[in-house]
């Protein structure tokens, strides 16, 4: 008789997955996310200066 899924043994793929999770660091992932946004804001920099500098300004007149 074969055994069930529901007798607490995990398939394959369940165990995989865990695995899996296990493998992911959410903190890696946040730091590859924040490097990746600070690239692509400075390649905006790099291509738009006069208009990042007007954005800069109207923060700074904001806060005032």
């Amino acid at each position: 008789m074969a055994k069930s899924i529901d007798q607490g043994e995990p398939s394959s793929a369940e165990a995989n997955g865990k695995a899996l999770a296990r493998a992911i660091d959410p903190e890696r992932i946040d730091d590859h996310q924040r490097d990746s946004l600070i690239r692509k804001v400075r390649r905006l920099v790099a291509k738009h200066p006069r208009e990042t500098l007007s954005v800069i300004r109207d923060w700074m007149q904001r806060d005032l």
